[in-house]
């Protein structure tokens, strides 16, 4: 299957949870993340109607993701 880019889904999540704890779990971050609470986090991304959540797949399996939202600004968004 072709690589593709795409918007993350909520069939996504699950799978973008475990990639988000496995990478910021490493250096530089090592961060220790409770599974539940990403998992609320990216939830509550694709929520939100600004949402810029993307993935990049190689047969349905994620291999990099881009999390964020538009945020309104005073100067414009």
């Amino acid at each position: 299957m072709k690589p593709e880019i795409t918007f993350l889904t909520t069939d996504d999540i699950a799978q973008a949870t475990t990639l988000y704890i496995d990478v910021f779990s490493k250096a530089p971050w090592c961060e220790q993340n409770d599974y539940d609470d990403i998992f609320r986090y990216i939830t509550r991304l694709l929520q939100m109607n600004t949402n810029r959540c993307y993935v990049y797949k190689k047969s349905d399996h994620i291999i990099a993701m881009a999390l964020g939202y538009v945020k309104p600004w005073h100067l414009g968004v």
